[in-house]
């Protein structure tokens, strides 16, 4: 059903291209129903991705974005990385040495959106960052930790992708490390498993087959 639904919808949306300024009746009831399509879409996917994680990180050394979905696409999360994951020195790893034996940690929490802008087909979606803040307090804290203010991955001027689980890998946008993320959590090496956004302007991936 739900299959269904998205053909039916992105044939739908697909059928402006190319539409004259000077709309008859029939054209304006089309864009009417691609707006009611899509809105279907939102709602649809908005609610599947509701209470999931998707992870932003590729191993050791590398940081950790989570982003935990709510109502309508919003979602919250945090950051945890250190200087090796972000190059950023706040200058508290001597003291982290000497009373912990590590080195300082970089952390934050934050908010925002993610807007469902359009289809381009059955398992792929445009979307929008909107509204995203950084919630902690920016500065030093408990001797070795630093709020910092951005989280790896999320950038308010970048391009988005949504990949739908079940999306062939041959389909994704052809970035070694998104094709690698999304094999190795394919039950078959083939298509998808869970969702996945694709961060094309800095190369960024959350999975949530980290």
């Amino acid at each position: 059903m739900i299959k269904s639904l998205l053909i039916l919808a992105l044939l739908a949306l697909t059928g402006c291209v190319g539409a004259n300024p000077h709309q008859d009746i029939s054209q304006n009831q089309e864009s009417t129903k691609q707006a009611s399509d899509l809105k279907q879409i939102k709602d649809l996917f908005y609610e599947k991705l509701k209470g999931q994680t998707l992870t932003r990180t590729y191993g050791e050394n590398t940081g950790q974005t989570k982003v935990i979905f709510e109502n309508d696409g919003t979602f919250r999360g945090d950051y945890f990385g250190k200087i090796a994951s972000d190059g950023k020195d706040y200058g508290l790893t001597d003291k982290a040495w000497l009373y912990y034996h590590g080195e300082e940690i970089h952390s934050s929490e934050f908010e925002g959106a993610f807007e469902i802008t359009g289809a381009i087909d059955e398992y792929t979606y445009e979307l929008s960052l909107k509204d995203f803040k950084i919630t902690s307090k920016l500065g030093a804290y408990d001797d070795i930790y630093y709020h910092v203010d951005f989280a790896l991955g999320l950038n308010p001027e970048a391009s988005y992708l949504l990949y739908r689980p079940g999306c062939p890998i041959k389909d994704l946008e052809k970035n070694d490390r998104l094709i690698e993320i999304a094999k190795k959590g394919s039950p078959d090496g083939k298509k998808t498993r869970g969702f996945i956004i694709f961060n094309k302007t800095d190369g960024e991936i959350f999975s949530q087959n980290p």
